[in-house]
């Protein structure tokens, strides 16, 4: 009879680093490598889809007759920064439900009052730490989930749907509940999807099934 040894599976190579021992120092050094390459790759896309390569943006955006005398007018009904909802639920049920039935109905974003530079560095910082609280979030989510996905499609698939239904409950929500106009939101909200598609892509190349099963038993 043969004998049959049982394997030290903590031991096992996985993933795109073959030969490497799955130990916990090796899973933060996977984790660490996919948050900065989904970095680049989302800072990339983003900028491309932003920056008006993608020219779908440039017919969502409205635009007025006179945006100077449009400003002037929003300083002095919207004076501060915050969002402004009109006609305003501060007003009086039956004079609130005219307001309603006239119009105009709308939600005002007042971001500067007093002006900005039109290319804010520091916008583009808050912006690239947002996305990278994102992403390490989808890899972690992902590496909890890692066991249950055996397969690089499946996680993928896992990824496109935590995007649609994180998409469907913000910005298709926006357009059900606020009346948001749809082709802005269809802008903001593709850009979401396949914002969660191109970093769980990255992340389903490098965290492999199991790994969250043995991490466990290597922690220690």
């Amino acid at each position: 009879m043969v004998a049959m040894r049982s394997r030290d599976h903590s031991a096992m190579p996985t993933g795109l680093f073959p030969g490497k021992p799955v130990t916990k120092a090796f899973l933060m050094k996977r984790l660490v490598i996919g948050v900065l390459i989904a970095s680049v790759a989302l800072y990339l896309y983003g900028f491309l889809y932003w920056g008006g390569v993608i020219p779908y943006g440039e017919q969502v955006l409205k635009q007025t007759a006179d945006d100077s005398a449009a400003g002037k007018a929003l300083v002095e009904h919207f004076p501060e920064k915050g969002t402004y909802v009109v006609p305003a639920s501060t007003n009086a049920p039956e004079a609130r439900t005219a307001l309603y039935e006239t119009g105009p109905v709308a939600m005002v974003h007042m971001l500067t009052p007093a002006g900005r530079p039109e290319m804010d560095m520091s916008i583009m910082l808050q912006g690239f730490v947002v996305n990278l609280a994102f992403i390490l979030a989808v890899g972690l989510l992902l590496r909890q989930v890692a066991a249950a996905l055996p397969t690089f499609r499946s996680r993928v698939m896992f990824s496109v749907l935590a995007g649609l239904a994180g998409t469907l409950l913000t910005d298709v929500g926006d357009i059900a509940w606020w009346t948001i106009d749809w082709q802005w939101k269809a802008y903001t909200g593709f850009y979401h999807l396949t914002a969660w598609v191109l970093v769980g892509c990255v992340f389903a190349a490098l965290i492999r099934p199991g790994e969250s099963a043995r991490n466990s038993s290597v922690a220690g």
